[in-house]
């Protein structure tokens, strides 16, 4: 009976060898926070006064220290977690003042788990007498809504205000244009502004539907776009720049594709703006706009030739950079048409297009919208989405003509 009761204990796991439990494992979590920064990666491990703690994923407030901060970060940032841990315990005076400072080699370490990091990011208010707006000027912003969170996210300041009477008169304004318009607006929808009613070609919202847009406008039907195909000559030095000298560039019937534009935009990419992109994905504010650029100007134009679907979070999405490249690489004048936004901010052109002798210029209108990410889709007139410059509605031509130099026909 001895033996028995001997070999028993014997087979008893050793104290302390028991996995922690959940609710250990959670208790064990030291608490952090992205800090804005214009440098640097920082974390701070309290919360100030003033200051919510939003969720990187939702942009919905969320507890501090409570079982969704910890479980986020657990599960989300686990090796992150572990080095805060560890840098506190080798030296509690690194965090005297709540604010932790990761360096270059540390946050480059956890650079996948950094965009799970929730923001602590400081909740103000409007002056007295004033309302935040959007960019677009168009609806207002409550303090501490996710719209708040996103701007302050996006752009590190809080959103843009305006006196409350001058937002209220522009609201008014608004409204009474509609009721002047509706009858227009019944005939042409949202492009009434625009004077005619265009066709949406839709896109997928997969990072790359900038690229897909312009493939569907010069590949006619057979690229899931309107009417027929139209040639694409390409500007000779880019495709050089993205290719090499001994690669000859396709001819002007080829269909373009998304790797053949994202090729170009990669080598026109250039080091003063990776430079600038480079010091933003630094800071905690942005990271996500940023995510894409790499510590080195190489690493970043490869993670642009990158189908979106590849490079995930570190996706390069369409920027003024892959616009002015597209435009020069194909010689067309993109026009960008902001329906959900107010006035003249609906019109966007970006950059300039030299003229050519050889080559007449062509237009495509795309549509830009921006819910929870920007969005690209192509806009037709009925089978065409290329234009020449006697081919634009007149409507077209007069609603952007405060921000592009239209040739006379």
């Amino acid at each position: 009976m001895a033996e028995n009761d001997a070999g028993a204990s014997s087979r008893k796991k050793p104290r302390g060898t028991r996995p922690p439990t959940a609710a250990e494992a959670r208790a064990a979590v030291v608490p952090f926070a992205r800090a804005p920064s214009e440098r640097g990666a920082r974390l701070v491990l309290s919360l100030r006064p003033a200051h919510a703690l939003v969720s990187s994923a939702t942009l919905k407030q969320i507890h501090w220290g409570g079982v969704g901060h910890r479980d986020g970060l657990l599960h989300n940032a686990p090796t992150l977690v572990t080095h805060v841990r560890s840098l506190l315990s080798a030296d509690d005076a690194r965090a005297a003042d709540g604010v932790l400072e990761l360096s270059d080699a540390a946050f480059a370490d956890h650079l996948d788990e950094w965009a799970a990091v929730p923001f602590a990011i400081e909740r103000l208010e409007p002056c007295a007498g004033h309302v935040f707006v959007t960019a677009e000027r168009a609806r207002s912003i409550a303090p501490g809504s996710a719209a708040y969170f996103r701007r302050f996210i996006e752009e590190g300041v809080p959103p843009e205000q305006v006196p409350t009477s001058e937002y209220d008169a522009a609201q008014t304004a608004c409204r009474t244009h509609e009721i002047e318009h509706r009858e227009q607006a019944k005939a042409f929808g949202e492009c009434a502004p625009l004077g005619v009613r265009l066709t949406i070609v839709r896109t997928k919202g997969d990072g790359d539907c900038f690229f897909s847009a312009l493939v569907k406008a010069f590949g006619g039907k057979a690229a899931g776009g309107r009417g027929s195909a139209v040639s694409a000559p390409r500007d000779l030095e880019v495709w050089k720049l993205a290719h090499g000298e001994g690669t000859p560039p396709p001819a002007e019937t080829e269909p373009l594709t998304v790797a053949e534009l994202r090729a170009a935009c990669a080598a026109c990419y250039t080091e003063s703006t990776w430079l600038v992109g480079h010091s933003l994905r630094l800071g905690s504010c942005g990271y996500a706009q940023w995510a894409f650029v790499d510590d080195t100007l190489e690493g970043t134009r490869a993670r642009i030739r990158a189908p979106a679907a590849q490079m995930g979070e570190r996706a390069y999405w369409a920027d003024e950079s892959a616009v002015a490249t597209v435009q020069r690489y194909l010689h067309c004048r993109l026009l960008l048409f902001h329906p959900q936004a107010g006035g003249a901010s609906r019109f966007q052109a970006i950059g300039d297009v030299d003229e050519r002798a050889d080559r007449p210029m062509r237009w495509v209108v795309l549509r830009r919208t921006h819910a929870k990410a920007q969005h690209y889709e192509l806009y037709a007139l009925g089978d065409r989405a290329v234009f020449q410059r006697d081919e634009l509605p007149d409507g077209v031509v007069r609603a952007f003509s405060g921000r592009v130099a239209f040739d006379p026909c």
